[in-house]
């Protein structure tokens, strides 16, 4: 133990860059949110990302991609 956390998890917290209060802090540390999304307009509508789009349409994501680069 170390800082009264399991000592892999302080260090795997060193080795990502954390300070060493963030590391040894008991509150759960905040994730990440993706910011690799893409958001897409087909015909004037607005989506957050492609998958949304496809689930709108009843397709696959993949699909909707494929026919998106047809065009």
């Amino acid at each position: 133990m170390a800082f009264g956390k399991p000592y892999s998890q302080v260090q795997r917290r060193l080795s990502a860059g954390y300070s060493i209060e963030q590391a040894s802090d008991h509150s759960p540390i905040n994730k990440r949110t993706a910011h690799n999304g893409v958001s897409i307009t087909i015909a004037d509508k607005r989506f957050e990302s492609f998958r949304k789009a496809a689930q709108q349409y009843g397709i696959a994501e993949n699909a909707l991609k494929r026919r998106l680069e047809l065009n």
